[in-house]
């Protein structure tokens, strides 16, 4: 398998300059985020995912019973390191870092299936340069090591479908992995599902695949049975039921809004995809989403154009897709196709108002009913032998749409895990713009170059047109945003992220341990818990909710808390501060002689 995969890379020019560019950002990611203090106000999870990986290793730190709820691969991972004896953050940059590569990539060959070799590249540059994703390599998060296996199952599953059923086993546990890598990562299982089930025949189709398709799934259990037993073993809840069902309670979310957006904005995905492209200059972002809109409008457009014609070419009673015995009337099929857009609308516009479950359940059956209905007007696929992959893209990026956008809070870095099907609407968009360019310059040259006499509007179009055969503008327009990339996005590098609050945590955590010799024994509450858990190796309780001085000095009391870390500079009745290092303060109870 890796002489293969060498193989594969030594032949294949684009995949190696991706390889070394990928490698290049990783490397100097890691660097940069292991030398400079980086883990501050905006990447706390990375400690929960550390001190996770300490109780892999058999280091257990009192309290925090909620780290078990969270995915466990990326901190399993990490553990492994520590065993090493490479005990720090930079064992979590580097593991998550690798993934950067993996999904970039990914990408590249994900593409290829669809288009040439040149334009799957620069769709997997495009994605390895988005704003989006350089921010958070090699950071500690896991939403980049998720989505990787995600694309490196979905790529693999068609390859099963398409080539050789025996990528089966590497498709179903690359889910699964996904799924552990962070849950969210599981809805990558029904969207390959949806891969099959879009084909013409589906009950042939399943026949086909199931015996390869079952060996997968019961190899798959290597990975899920581990972390099975170790949830058992130590009695810990399936945390993924949890979220989901706190996600989808509705009535909780309503009642219990909080925090970090207004409101559930059902477009802040979409209205902000030009920052996810580029942070630094946002307007750069622009003619990207311009490129996909115009991407969406010609699809649709191609799409109602196809079934005129086909409407005058074919009978009024057509066969089921998959059921070819059974023939309803064509006005059946017009009818699903466009009650299931109807559904589409519904399970985007319904978002926050019912639960996600719900409304996945309503777009995966319009899906089917599309994919049925299509399948069955358009007998001639030969045409449409890319349908299943666009809907596959299609139902990509409109899934994790909708499930995050039935979440109250909005982060930017949950669109990581839909960007890659983003590229693909992307790539298809300048797909064809490169297409109808050619096109359009070989009929103005074939039509009107040697007609003298035609209208100045004619010959500035011919002077396009050669200029394009010339100097093959069509080609220039990746080239041109590839550039913006590099001068943009790479120069996020050179961006000086080190937060000064991480200094002064180190610090008051080193005074602690020098000034405070019972540390580890007396109650110590903060602000940032997790952050102190970690540099004193020792459970320092997490106050989590805001409250007035009084009822937080009651509540530091009844917790019987002897010193309490804050960020704030405040008077809390009785406490008193003994240390200030920088922004951080360390409060004693008044009660301690």
């Amino acid at each position: 398998m890796i002489k293969s995969v060498k193989n594969k890379l030594k032949n294949d020019k684009y995949a190696l300059y991706l390889l070394a560019f990928s490698i290049f950002i990783t490397i100097a990611l890691i660097c940069i985020n292991s030398t400079t203090n980086i883990l501050g106000r905006f990447y706390v999870d990375a400690y929960f995912y550390l001190i996770q990986s300490l109780r892999y290793v058999g280091y257990s730190i009192g309290g925090y019973a909620f780290i078990n709820y969270f995915p466990p691969l990326v901190p399993f991972l990490t553990s492994i390191l520590f065993r090493l004896g490479l005990v720090g953050d930079y064992s979590l940059f580097a593991g998550t870092g690798i993934f950067y590569i993996i999904a970039v990539l990914g990408v590249y060959y994900l593409l290829k299936i669809r288009f040439e070799d040149k334009l799957a590249a620069i769709g997997a540059f495009f994605y390895g340069s988005l704003s989006i994703n350089i921010m958070w390599v090699a950071n500690g998060t896991i939403d980049i090591p998720s989505v990787a296996l995600s694309i490196w199952a979905l790529y693999t599953f068609i390859l099963a479908i398409e080539k050789n059923q025996k990528y089966f086993y590497l498709a179903i546990p690359l889910a699964v992995l996904s799924f552990f890598a962070k849950y969210i990562g599981g809805l990558i299982i029904p969207i390959m599902i949806i891969y099959v089930l879009s084909k013409k025949d589906i009950f042939g189709n399943i026949c086909k695949y199931i015996k390869h398709f079952i060996g997968g799934t019961l190899l798959s259990f290597i990975f899920i049975i581990p972390f099975l037993a170790h949830y058992y073993i130590n009695k810990i809840p399936f945390g993924f039921l949890n979220q989901a069902a706190n996600i989808s309670d509705v009535s909780n979310k309503v009642s219990s809004a909080v925090a970090t957006v207004p409101h559930n904005d059902l477009l802040y995905y979409l209205f902000f995809i030009p920052r996810f492209v580029c942070r630094q200059l946002p307007l750069i972002g622009i003619p990207i989403v311009i490129a996909a809109i115009v991407g969406v409008i010609y699809i649709v457009f191609r799409f109602r154009k196809s079934l005129l014609k086909n409407d005058s070419n074919i009978e009024n009673k057509l066969s089921l897709s998959f059921l070819p015995k059974i023939k309803l009337n064509k006005n059946i099929y017009y009818c699903g196709l466009f009650g299931s857009i109807i559904l589409f609308l519904i399970s985007f516009l319904a978002t926050g108002k019912i639960s996600f479950i719900i409304l996945e359940a309503i777009f995966f059956i319009g899906v089917l009913i599309f994919s049925v209905s299509f399948n069955s007007i358009f007998n001639d696929l030969d045409s449409y032998k890319w349908f299943n992959y666009d809907i596959t893209m299609f139902v990509w990026f409109f899934s994790y749409l909708i499930f995050f956008s039935s979440h109250l809070i909005k982060a930017d870095r949950y669109f990581i895990v839909f960007a890659p099907s983003f590229l693909a609407l992307i790539i298809s968009s300048l797909n064809i713009t490169i297409e109808h360019l050619d096109l359009y310059s070989a009929f103005l040259r074939k039509n009107y170059i040697s007609d003298k006499s035609s209208k100045i509007t004619t010959q500035i179009k011919v002077k396009l047109a050669i200029w394009n055969d010339d100097y093959n503008l069509s080609r220039l327009i990746p080239v041109v945003f590839i550039c913006i990339f590099l001068i943009t996005n790479i120069g996020y590098l050179a961006m000086d992220k080190h937060d000064t609050l991480v200094d002064d945590e180190k610090n008051l955590s080193l005074w602690i341990k020098e000034n405070i010799p019972n540390y580890d024994k007396v109650s110590i509450w903060a602000d940032r818990g997790p952050i102190f858990t970690w540099y004193l190796q020792t459970e320092i309780h997490y106050n989590k909710d805001t409250m007035s001085l009084d009822k937080l000095s009651t509540f530091l009391n009844k917790n019987n808390a002897s010193y309490y870390i804050t960020s704030k500079n405040c008077t809390i009745p009785g406490f008193k501060i003994i240390k200030t290092i920088g922004e951080v303060n360390l409060y004693m109870n008044d009660k301690i002689i």
